[in-house]
């Protein structure tokens, strides 16, 4: 199981971040295992898309909320993600 799928279910990162904003109509999402399952394991139901500085006091404990909310790049050498699905 991949790092990014054991912190969805331990919940530690609650929300998904993508560099656009999906339609309001989508409600759920199928996360990807990488290999070595290399599968679509997972449906994760998702509120809309915030973009930074948006989340509430009670969303920046989760695995990187804060640092998407104060607009830094999550990851190193990587773009900066521009809105964030919370996963329900």
């Amino acid at each position: 199981m991949s790092q990014t799928c054991r912190e969805h279910r331990r919940a530690t990162e609650n929300q998904e971040f993508r560099n656009y904003l999906l339609p309001s109509t989508v409600k759920r999402i199928w996360i990807y295992e990488t290999a070595p399952i290399s599968a679509i394991r997972y449906c994760a139901v998702i509120e809309p898309g915030e973009q930074p500085g948006e989340l509430s006091e009670d969303d920046l404990e989760g695995l990187n909320n804060r640092k998407f909310n104060d607009g830094e790049t999550l990851k190193p050498g990587g773009s900066r993600s521009r809105y964030t699905y919370k996963i329900s």
